[in-house]
């Protein structure tokens, strides 16, 4: 028995049975499809005992891998797709069979194409469904009927509503559909059809059974609007509210006589005559009889909690409908403030980019041309004198008025200022000179996700972020000034809660409303950031490569952004401003740093596949959309970037470099068990390829390899052990890189867990999902002794959770039991043999 094309306990898998766990653990109910393309699968277990050809044993032995397989997985039902011939009573028995060993509350449905719903006409599965309906109706939950591939069309009603004349229940026929013209060789109707012809059926047939597609993978709508948590609540928020508004004003006698808000309210609007005879009306009261408690408590339950006006209780019925207008208010006041009011066009900013030992680089914006040219001087703090070092003749629309100047030819570990006309400054100061005693430590921040004003709160700022106040705290708290934050991606949330556009303009003002927080202000937070690319800066799990909208424009603030301002390309990299080259490498003090772009580079996932549809019959449920395949070899980083990350893996440092940092903007470990494959895990032989030269890195080149990842709103430690034997991994050292994956700066976390180690590849260290601010320090010195050359080198890394200290790990380097720097000819052998 097979799963698509491999065992269903094959590695591939893994991701995917979790996911179950996890959607069932959620009161999704979790299924599986048997047949389809596999043909011969209901012949083998067409048995009933008024056949003398078929011998129960033969039944017996293909039912029993079948039936374990369901135990196995703890599935909640099976699609029974019959696309061969197969006797009624064959059918009837498998049904019972299942039902007796699962019970009846296991979900037995079956996909027939349409037209076997339909009288007279021609279908796949050999027997007469009405008469199956007819003996097992009571055991079958619905039918997934296929409307495509000549079986029947959803471009009208026609084909649905012949299945009805023909005494089917609605609620007992979904409509199936294909979900991309790719899958099928006809049938696909465009989504904007297909939801007139379900909207006009759910007219006609209250209870409609629902929809079915074929499949969902690459199903349309594809990336760009891909779903978000959240993405779809504002205009279902706005909809409900205008119908619920529409229902209390215009039915409001369902609900009891409406009163005038005077009349709910009399103490609020008083007549001056009820003002008078307030005194009478107060003798009255005596007499007044109270209605019962219990009675009153269910109606206000019902009106404040369910929104449901009872005009009997005046003040809370029109409390409710005030509170849901609120609601209401308060989503849009999220979604559209930070957008309307600040537009950032106007806005005026410098800041640091990356910064070594000799120069370092300041992005400027300035959209005013009355302020231009812009000079710019610079000068040691310790000096009084300034120097004129640039002059900004114009800032152009291209760039969205953004300049890169970098400043060059000055002392390693040296305090600056800079000020430009424009009344911007700020202050640097350069690292340590390699080789230098201070050159031997090393202070920064990593950390990814921002949103401004997330989690909610009305009476913020709308482009506050939060985060930002918790990293100033960080910064305080440090032993040693930070040099700069990595960040690994997520600057922006284009699509979270909502997105509004995907055009150049609107991504480039997303940047510049982060730029215009007043959070900046906080002390200490302008020391240098680089930056990674990912998915929000973009769309929701970009896969779609460089060329497909909408990253182009997506690209472009990046680019100009950060980019710009970013550490220096790898050697032998391209570059050059078509090239739009987004992966990085530098050096500062005792590390070494690659900063990998996961996204402009990446192909879909290796759990996918590119198909070439032919014009034959695809059965529903094939683990392929035709029989002619094309398969790509997928990739995160592309070759160019592959090759470049493997050549810094490869290459010896310098006696005082002691650690290789590979930066991330997802996840480097397959225990993240939802959204895998936007991980590394879903990009296993690459990772494989990378791993192996981490390991021969730290085995031959006497450095420790660290891996810094983002993107999740969780924090993990994960150590991944070198290999004793082909089976077995060292369990008992702390041997191999090690990662640590934080985020959010500034975000939600998620309520639920998602990690788990899986295996001995990836060891789990420690997880923390919860918390709102995430942020990782890391702090590297010398631990040497006297004799500088026999020196050890210690990371500890530090999560600090909402500005407060919550877990540290310690590395050093060279690890104890590897070859150290000396034997380099042993690497350079075997690295030969790649």
């Amino acid at each position: 028995m097979t799963l698509n094309d491999d065992a269903p306990d094959h590695p591939k898998y893994t991701q995917l049975w979790d996911e179950a766990m996890v959607l069932q653990d959620s009161g999704i109910k979790v299924m599986c499809m048997l047949g389809g393309a596999a043909k011969g699968s209901f012949a083998r277990l067409d048995y009933s005992e008024s056949r003398t050809d078929v011998p129960l044993a033969r039944f017996e032995a293909y039912y029993a891998p079948f039936r374990d397989f369901i135990r196995a997985h703890s599935l909640d039902g099976v699609d029974l797709d019959v696309e061969e011939e197969m006797s009624l009573p064959g059918v009837v028995h498998l049904i019972d069979r299942l039902k007796a060993d699962f019970g009846r509350d296991f979900i037995i449905t079956l996909a027939p194409v349409a037209t076997a719903l339909m009288p007279g006409r021609p279908h796949l599965s050999g027997f007469d469904y009405r008469l199956l309906e007819a003996a097992r109706g009571s055991s079958i939950a619905w039918y997934n009927a296929q409307f495509y591939n000549g079986w029947g069309g959803l471009h009208n009603t026609a084909a649905y509503d012949e299945i009805i004349r023909n005494g089917w229940r609605p609620d007992k026929v979904v409509a199936g559909m294909l979900t991309n013209p790719r899958h099928g060789g006809s049938g696909y109707v465009p989504l904007e059809l297909t939801a007139a012809v379900i909207s006009v059926l759910m007219e006609r047939y209250p209870n409609f059974g629902g929809v079915m597609g074929w499949e969902y993978w690459n199903s349309y709508p594809q990336v760009e609007n891909s779903w978000i948590p959240g993405h779809h609540f504002p205009p279902i928020i706005v909809s409900a509210t205008l119908l619920y508004l529409t229902l209390v004003t215009t039915y409001s006698r369902s609900f009891g006589t409406r009163p005038s808000l005077r009349e709910a309210f009399p103490k609020l609007f008083k007549h001056e005559k009820e003002a008078k005879e307030h005194g009478t009306d107060r003798d009255l009261e005596d007499d007044y009889e109270e209605p019962a408690f219990y009675k009153e408590e269910v109606n206000v339950l019902k009106t404040l909690v369910f929104g449901i006006p009872n005009w009997q209780e005046w003040e809370f019925s029109y409390i409710t409908v005030a509170l849901n207008v609120l609601v209401t208010l308060l989503s849009l006041d999220l979604v559209f403030r930070g957008p309307l009011l600040y537009d950032g066009e106007t806005l005026k900013f410098s800041r640091l980019g990356h910064v070594d030992h000799t120069s370092a680089k300041v992005l400027v914006r300035e959209p005013d041309p009355r302020n231009l040219p812009i000079y710019v001087y610079l000068k040691p703090v310790t000096q009084t004198s300034w120097s004129a070092v640039d002059k900004i003749y114009y800032t152009q629309e291209e760039t969205d008025y953004t300049y890169s100047m970098v400043f060059e030819k000055l002392q390693p570990d040296t305090s600056y200022a800079y000020s430009l006309s424009n009344d911007l400054d700020g202050a640097f100061r350069t690292a340590p000179a390699p080789g230098t005693l201070k050159a031997k430590s090393l202070t920064f921040l990593t950390s990814s996700c921002i949103k401004a004003n997330f989690p909610y709160n009305p009476f913020a700022h709308s482009l506050s972020i939060r985060g930002l106040r918790h990293m100033s705290e960080v910064l305080k708290s440090l032993p040693s000034p930070a040099s700069f934050m990595l960040f690994l991606g997520d600057f922006i949330y284009v699509d979270v809660p909502f997105r509004l556009s995907s055009s150049q303009e609107h991504y480039r003002s997303e940047y510049r409303r982060v730029y215009a927080s007043p959070s900046w202000e906080l002390p200490g937070l302008d020391l240098p950031w680089i930056h990674t690319l990912d998915d929000h800066e973009i769309a929701n799990d970009w896969a779609g490569g460089n060329q497909t909208e909408p990253f182009p424009a997506a690209s472009d603030p990046f680019i100009h952004y950060h980019a710009s301002v970013n550490p220096p390309l790898p050697p032998h990299a391209p570059s050059g401003p078509e090239t739009n080259t987004t992966y990085f490498q530098f050096s500062q003090g005792p590390a070494s740093f690659f900063m990998m772009d996961t996204r402009r580079y990446r192909t879909q996932p290796e759990t996918q596949k590119t198909t070439v549809p032919d014009t034959t019959k695809p059965l529903y449920g094939s683990s392929s959309a035709s029989s002619q395949i094309t398969e790509y070899a997928p990739s995160m980083l592309g070759p160019e970037q592959l090759q470049a990350l493997l050549t810094f893996l490869q290459t010896p440092e310098g006696p005082n470099v002691h650690w290789k940092i590979v930066a991330s903007s997802v996840p480097f470990t397959k225990n993240w068990r939802f959204g895998t494959s936007d991980t590394w895990g879903g990009f296993l032989s690459e990772r494989k390829k990378i791993l192996d030269a981490m390991h021969f890195a730290e085995t031959s080149l006497g450095v420790r390899v660290v891996i810094l990842s983002g993107d999740r709103h969780e924090f993990a430690a994960i150590r991944y052990p070198p290999k004793l034997t082909s089976q077995a991994y060292d369990a008992t050292s702390d041997l191999g890189p090690h990662e640590f994956s934080v985020g959010p700066l500034s975000m939600f976390y998620l309520p639920f867990r998602t990690f788990k180690q899986i295996d001995d590849e990836d060891v789990s260290l420690a997880y923390f999902p919860d918390g709102n601010s995430k942020i990782g320090s890391v702090q590297i010195s010398s631990t040497r002794g006297q004799d500088q050359s026999q020196g050890r080198s210690t990371l500890k890394y530090t999560l600090w959770v909402a500005g407060l200290k919550t877990w540290e790990h310690t590395l050093h380097s060279p690890a104890s039991g590897t070859f150290g720097k000396s034997n380099l000819a042993t690497w350079t052998s075997r690295w030969a043999g790649w």
